[in-house]
């Protein structure tokens, strides 16, 4: 989340306030049947004629409203089987890009030049199927499925082909319909239909190197979503409409095809609206008739326009009876159309060659293809060589012969370091890169070894424990965490967990079985342990199943993490198999949590009855392997989570990992061998288990949280004010920064004079601000932002700051991301490399938190503690993702079928947010550090957190009964799992009925306020919500003292003679009755009963209560015994 987004969020509603509602319309078409069309990359005037088209794409920019000026059409038909999309898109000087091949590409299909692609069954389902893909012009994919909160493991079917050609992508995809469910699109059947661009290598304004996702309408919305999604309706009868044009040269020319298929007259109506901010509008609302076959071209009315002027248009076109809609879009635009691509890249090979280099480990990963060479004579191998900037040589070396035209290598390069500190204090370096006996093909490449100041600080590296942890005990074979006694295995694995007082695991615990030559072997061992500290314990194991003999090392935290690392041993035998069997007590497991790499897509809820990892929704995993698995309760539970599958050996057509039940026993079941093998080599595995509670909630930890207005602020002990982006503290991005501009420390040095004297200084205030390059942001943006900064400065009390930082952002432009750009940054190759990133530059969600970023990070996180501009931390998008890293120090590796896994970065991620934890207790700060973990509570990254933050997915005007159930809030929402208060963003569109938003608001507060999430309402901390003498009740609980009819969830807040009940409608029904437990209550009298906001009395007999709420309302009943008084 971050506090622009918002903002712009905010200002996106109050510029729509004024339009007609026509414009607050989601786009809408029909399309008739015909016969299928070709995916080859060419569009012909047959398939146009019976294609819908749209003109433009709406950019999702904050400061950007109407359609982007790169031309591009995109059209939409089918012959009732399959979907027909296609698009013809203006591209820069480079073209596109499409770096990732064809398959599962993941995030990297997203990085390309791609299209974006929702379709939705049946939109008018309580919980609709979702399917969402990504893909570039290779064929290479990303795709996810959700329906309701449940994920679908879906593998998309599709026929697409795309070329570029003088300035011009031509993009066709087909998706046969029967994988949505539907085996035949019906006359009047209505589809949900999201298409969206996403465009690489824009101008800065037009979001850079990174670009922009644009998308067919233009209300704010989550793309993966069922809300406001255009939609598409079959008809048998219907015209086929496109929007051929919107300008000729510097003139309005909006052009409209109106085609009738049929052999009967069509009568139409037409709804025009075409509105300049300044000038004079038009409206036209026309009838209109087809003949049998006709094809009429419309030229539409426009106003006189003044330069740079932004203008409104509608374009809707009904049967003409207005019950069916044929066509209906509207956008802004303007008619200026400025240039938006990046300059064209003057460095242009002549040979297909890439790299990275990693200054941590002193390698550099090179990848050549010379297919494209026509006479390429001798050249059958490249050399490459490192020079300094004096054009001394430090090292040289050869690429293997080429493969079918394609060579690579990881070369070990010399410590770069020490040449900069001893011989080349510049820093800078070039690589020649010659083709052999091509020497006028050869190129040189610039890149960067500079040295830092911050490089192996000992920040956050100390030996000592946080509270609440306790030291680590072991007694004999049990080793001891906070809340949970872990007894182990003679190879090291869990006998028993027991968490917080209840055992989680039955049977012998967790065992591993190899099947060879058909007889399942359990493995057997010895344990033994190196290390015994307060901190830290090591235990070693030999062990053996039948002939496979491997060793593990068990590496213990004192959070109870406990990695460990298996190695099989070579073996003369064939292995049919290796298992891990976890025998998990169903008492302690009826919630289930599971995380690939990425997010909003990622299963919470209720354990299923049958489960593997092939229903997983994933980005770039390459298998079915799922990261991160927990199986528990509200607050116990069991997790196991990895970087990948890593030294596993595997079958694609098997799931790596599945649950398994047997009567009343319940299984997960880890498939470290699916396959016959070989094991010829030794093999490593590497896993973490972690069992919850990782540690108990803080002590008045409902008596915090964030953001409160000010008179709630007498009941609490702890109120966080947030500073939501980098630019509030200097930055010049939203999200992508630790520092302030350039480095100047001013600022903060500022800010923190102003927390003591609470006097803003003007004048130097003023002499910042004009230190900005960018007039027009600093009036938009930077102005405001430096002035809420100051404020929040100005009206914080000690302890109560919390800075943004993104665990996946950085500015690209930054000396320290020049030098350690493929450490740091985790796509397969930067194309900063190629084009130097303008100043400012940024990149979102690409970070990795490698060893040497957390020294940069934790160097940072010192200063704003140090000098006191923050007493807290934030973290922006800390869930999985993808490192494509080639250089041995991640666990990414090369499948044998040559395909790459990525690591996702779960360890990096982990030891980032606690060496900042371990920093604070350095410094001698008690921390209320927060971690933005929507859709992805991973234990041991939660784990040195104090706070968490959910729910930034699902936007839209849903209710959020239907956005999240009970058994998601519970796994994933909750935080006592990690003893982490639970807060959540719960986001509105701003779009739409004003009842419908009210409706939700209210919604999204029930939900809230009955799972104890960000606050509860202000006469319930008046009643005693938070002190000792105030017992509270979650409706989860054995032992719940109310009994409530229908679906619900609720709070009870209970003292003595009086309690207030809270209860939120998730049932269709609006009558409810609740039994009270009077003896749990301690209730001696008779009772009443009022509500807590109308103060209307509620029948109240036998104890029972009886009263209404609206559907997805929630209710406040203040309960006492007769003769006391309400407070």
């Amino acid at each position: 989340m971050k506090f622009s987004l918002l903002t712009a969020l905010l200002l996106s509603g109050l510029v729509s306030a004024g339009m007609e509602p026509i414009f607050k319309k989601d786009p809408q078409i029909a399309v008739t049947p015909h016969a299928k069309q070709a995916e080859d990359g060419v569009r012909t005037e047959e398939e146009d004629r019976f294609s819908v088209g749209m003109f433009g794409f709406c950019p999702l920019l904050a400061n950007r409203r109407e359609l982007l000026p790169p031309d591009a059409r995109f059209n939409v038909a089918t012959d009732r089987k399959s979907l027909f999309i296609s698009a013809q898109c203006e591209t820069g000087p480079d073209g596109i890009l499409e770096r990732a091949r064809k398959g599962r590409g993941g995030e990297r299909a997203f990085l390309d030049d791609s299209f974006e692609l929702v379709v939705v069954p049946d939109p008018k389902e309580v919980h609709p199927a979702v399917y969402h893909i990504f893909l570039n012009n290779r064929g290479s994919y990303m795709a996810t499925a959700k329906k309701g909160s449940d994920t679908l493991g879906w593998e998309p079917l599709f026929n697409m082909k795309g070329m570029v050609k003088e300035r011009l992508w031509t993009w066709e995809v087909s998706l046969p319909l029967a994988q949505f469910g539907l085996n035949e699109w019906k006359d009047g059947q209505t589809i949900g239909l999201r298409i969206c661009r996403n465009w690489r290598r824009m101008k800065k304004e037009f979001g850079g190197d990174w670009g922009c996702q644009s998308a067919w309408g233009q209300n704010w919305i989550s793309f993966f979503s069922a809300d406001s999604i255009p939609l598409a309706t079959l008809y048998e009868e219907a015209p086929v409409i496109r929007l051929l044009s919107l300008r000729k040269g510097n003139s309005p020319d909006i052009r409209v095809s109106l085609f009738n298929p049929t052999s009967r007259e069509m009568p139409l109506n037409m709804t025009y609206r075409h509105q300049p901010k300044n000038c004079q509008s038009v409206s036209r609302d026309d009838p209109i008739t087809l003949k049998p076959g006709e094809t009429k071209i419309m030229v539409l009315p426009t106003a006189q326009l003044t330069e740079g002027e932004i203008i409104s248009t509608s374009i809707q076109f009904t049967s003409s009876d207005n019950q069916k809609v044929f066509y209906r879009r509207s956008f802004s635009w303007q008619l200026e159309k400025p240039d938006a691509f990046a300059s064209e890249n003057e460095d242009k090979q002549k040979i297909a060659f890439n790299y990275a280099y990693y200054p941590e480990s002193d390698k550099l990963y090179a990848v050549a293809d010379l297919g494209a060479l026509k006479n390429s004579g001798s050249g059958k191998t490249v050399s490459l060589e490192i020079k300094d900037k004096s054009g001394k040589s430090v090292a040289k070396t050869q690429m293997p012969p080429p493969k079918d035209g394609k060579t690579e290598l990881l070369w070990n390069v010399p410590p770069l370091k020490e040449i900069t500190r001893s011989a080349n204090p510049s820093g800078e370096y070039t690589l020649t890169v010659i083709p052999e006996g091509i020497p006028e093909v050869a190129f040189v490449k610039n890149f960067e070894r500079k040295i830092f100041e911050w490089e192996g600080n000992s920040l956050g590296k100390s030996d000592r424990l946080i509270a609440p942890f306790t030291p680590i005990q072991v007694r004999g074979d049990t080793v001891s965490t906070i809340l949970r006694d872990h007894t182990m295995t003679s190879i090291g694995l869990w006998k028993q967990v027991c968490a917080d007082g209840e055992n989680l695991l039955k049977e012998n615990g967790i065992t591993v079985e190899a099947v060879i030559d058909g007889k399942t072997h359990r493995a057997q061992g010895q344990l033994r342990f190196t290390e015994k500290r307060p901190t830290k314990v090591i235990a070693v194991s030999q062990w053996n199943a039948g002939s496979l003999n491997a060793s593990s090392v068990s590496d213990w935290d004192y959070d109870g993490m406990m990695k460990y690392t298996l190695t099989l041993h070579p073996m003369k035998d064939t292995i049919q198999s290796l298992k891990m069997i976890i025998p998990v007590d169903p008492a302690n497991a009826y919630l289930f949590h599971a995380c690939t790499d990425g997010l909003r897509f990622n299963y919470g809820g209720a354990t299923p009855q049958t489960w593997d990892s092939t229903q997983a929704s994933r980005s770039s995993l390459q298998t079915s392997y799922v990261n991160y698995i927990w199986l528990g309760t509200e607050g116990r539970g069991l997790s196991v989570f990895g970087e990948n599958d890593k030294g596993w050996i595997v079958d694609k057509k098997r799931p790596t990992q599945e649950l398994v039940r047997k009567g009343d026993s319940l299984y997960l079941v880890f498939h470290l061998i699916s396959r016959p093998a070989e094991i010829k080599e030794a093999r490593r595995i590497i896993l973490g288990f972690q069992a919850t509670p990782v540690k108990p909630m803080p002590k008045d930890w409902r008596k915090t949280t964030w953001g409160a207005p000010s008179q709630y602020l007498p009941y609490l002990v702890h109120n966080t004010n947030f500073l939501g982006s980098p630019y509030c503290y200097g930055g010049l991005t939203h999200s992508n920064e630790l520092f302030p501009r350039d480095f100047d420390l001013s600022l903060w040095h500022a800010f923190a004079e102003v927390r003591k004297t609470k006097q803003i200084p003007k004048e130097f205030v003023r002499k910042w601000l004009a230190g900005y390059r960018d007039r027009e942001m600093t009036k938009k943006v930077y102005t405001p932002e430096i002035a809420f900064g100051f404020h929040m400065m100005q009206n914080s009390p000690p302890g109560t700051l919390m800075f943004y930082t993104n665990a996946r952002g950085q500015r690209l432009d930054i000396p320290e991301s020049r030098t350690f750009l493929d450490d740091w940054f985790r796509e397969e190759f930067q194309p900063s490399r190629n084009v130097p990133p303008e100043y400012g530059a940024h990149q979102s969600y690409s970070i990795d938190p490698t060893p040497s970023y957390r020294d940069f990070a934790v160097f940072w996180y010192h200063k704003m503690l140090m000098i006191g501009v923050t007493d807290n931390l934030y973290w922006d998008d800390i869930y999985l993702t993808g490192n494509w890293d080639h250089s041995g120090r991640e666990e990414a590796y090369v499948m044998e079928d040559g395909s790459f896994q990525p690591s996702v970065g779960l360890f990096n991620i982990r030891a980032l947010i606690r060496r900042a934890a371990v920093l604070m207790e350095e410094m001698g700060k008690t921390p209320q550090n927060m971690v933005h973990m929507t859709n992805t509570a991973i234990a041991p990254i939660c784990a040195f957190a104090q706070k968490n933050l959910d729910w930034e997915d699902q936007d839209g005007i849903r209710p959020f009964q239907q956005r999240y159930t009970r058994e998601y809030i519970r796994a994933v929402t909750l935080g006592r799992q990690f003893g982490n208060r639970p807060h959540a963003i719960g986001m509105i569109s701003r779009d739409g009925d004003q009842e419908i938003q009210k409706m939700c608001r209210r919604s999204r507060a029930g939900v809230m306020i009955t799972h104890e999430i960000n606050t509860v309402p202000l006469d319930l901390y008046k009643f005693g919500y938070g002190l000792d003498h105030v017992r509270v009740w979650n409706y989860w609980e054995k032992g719940y003292p109310v009994k409530i009819s229908g679906e619900t969830s609720s709070l009870l807040s209970s003292k003595k003679g009086e309690a207030v009940l809270i209860v939120c409608n998730y049932d269709h029904s609006e009558n409810f009755t609740a039994k009270l437990d009077r003896k749990k209550l301690g209730f001696t009298g008779p009772l009443s009963a009022v509500d807590g906001e109308t103060r209307e009395a509620i029948a109240v007999h036998d104890d029972t209560l009886a009263f209404k709420i609206k559907q997805f309302d929630y209710i406040t009943i203040r309960i006492q015994e007769n003769g006391r008084t309400m407070q």
